[in-house]
């Protein structure tokens, strides 16, 4: 008889993993020129951006005014909705979709990279506080009328890491013919998403280039670690009497890792004057709900709670429902998907909608509580209600690896 052999995170080995749900995920090998590629960015790119910012922003004035030169109403709408394509929102919509049609590992993979992004866009905000083109030039006219920091690209830089790496998760890993048409698709729209981005007047040519040239950094460490992102996502998703712990662990780094930027916040409000010229330029065609400082770009770490909401709800619906409860056919799929979806949305732009009179109260209410409720009504409530209405699926599976997962080099 074969002896039994316990799993853990230590113990998983780098090449693919089979879930509690029986779905295999596989980690790509990054070719040596990919990671050199993102070191001679990390090296170069990114540290010119910093010594040469001032100057490229000046000399960059004259090809932001020859853009806008071209702008009608027409073009001003569908560049205002490239951009939303781009915009973090859309986690409220895309998630819960995914998380009723796929295993939720997969889900979670996309959850973790897609909101640490946001965070780490938030940090990046704050330690470089990069004024929009229109703050600096009274040429350049604010069109979208954006809050917060110029750089890095929410929107780039958001769209580049989130398309590209679900298109990686879904498609690339099986190897389906249909991914190179998606890489096409998606590469020309992030490219028109940042070329939205300059045509508003939001971002200079070379705060597109330093966000883009980020994404491919965070993109390629993302998928380096990918084997650690999915034993992560395991344990995440899924409850028992030791995987429960890892809510404790992920609200702990929640609260350090917003502890961080508070302190970074208040550092940059004591140390840096807001010019007078920046303000007179955004307010000359712009009414903000912020003013022309870091609190909206700090309001964007929020985006850790639906991480944390999602862990939350995510093992509350494991812990109720079968393994495999999503596995039914499409029809069905739509059908909770579109609901979770519309819930999701619905909620989100309502407690956006609760007026606040102070940075303090927007971030609790609009931002904190906004995100957590979508992320544990999407991946904790209405998944039990869906199996009240005979939406999930009646095959019940059962399993005995406790999310420790298992490497498929450990079958013989």
């Amino acid at each position: 008889m074969k002896r039994s052999v316990r799993y853990t995170m230590r113990s998983l080995p780098t090449t693919s993993i089979a879930t509690n749900s029986g779905s295999i995920i596989y980690s790509l090998y990054i070719p040596i020129i990919v990671r050199g590629v993102a070191l001679i960015l990390a090296l170069l790119i990114i540290p010119c951006e910093f010594i040469f910012r001032y100057r490229l922003s000046d000399s960059e004035d004259s090809i932001l005014h020859y853009i806008q030169e071209s702008r009608s109403d027409s073009l001003d709408s569908f560049f205002k909705f490239v951009v939303f394509t781009g915009s973090q929102s859309i986690i409220v919509i895309i998630l819960p979709i995914l998380f009723n049609i796929l295993d939720p590992v997969v889900t979670f993979k996309i959850c973790i990279v897609s909101c640490h992004l946001l965070y780490l866009q938030s940090f990046l905000a704050l330690i470089q506080t990069d004024p929009r083109p229109y703050w600096v030039h009274t040429n350049i006219r604010g069109i979208n009328c954006e809050n917060g920091y110029g750089s890095p690209s929410e929107e780039t830089l958001f769209s580049l890491v989130f398309y590209l790496y679900i298109i990686i998760e879904i498609f690339e890993k099986k190897r389906s013919n249909i991914r190179y048409f998606l890489y096409f698709i998606a590469s020309i729209w992030i490219s028109l998403i940042g070329y939205s981005e300059i045509y508003l007047g939001e971002n200079f040519l070379h705060q597109i280039i330093f966000t883009m040239s980020i994404g491919y950094i965070y993109l390629t460490i993302a998928l380096s670690l990918d084997v650690y992102i999915s034993q992560i996502a395991l344990v995440s998703s899924y409850y028992d009497n030791k995987n429960r712990k890892s809510k404790v662990y992920w609200f702990i780094s929640c609260t350090a890792m917003l502890l961080v930027l508070i302190a970074i916040m208040i550092n940059v409000e004591t140390n840096m004057n807001i010019s007078i010229i920046w303000i007179k330029n955004a307010y000359k065609e712009c009414k903000f709900s912020h003013d022309i400082s870091c609190a909206y770009s700090f309001d964007q770490s929020s985006w850790i709670f639906y991480n944390l909401g999602a862990v939350i709800g995510a093992q509350f619906t494991s812990e109720k429902l079968p393994l495999g409860w999503w596995r039914t056919s499409w029809l069905k799929k739509i059908a909770r998907s579109g609901i979770s979806a519309g819930i999701s949305y619905g909620i989100y732009y309502g407690f956006n909608s609760i007026p606040t009179y102070d940075n303090t109260t927007q971030f609790v209410f609009n931002y904190v509580i906004n995100t957590f409720l979508c992320a544990i009504i999407s991946f904790g409530a209405l998944p039990l209600i869906f199996e009240k209405i005979k939406l999930n699926s009646t095959v019940r599976q059962f399993s005995e690896t406790f999310a420790s997962g298992i490497s498929l080099n450990e079958f013989e």
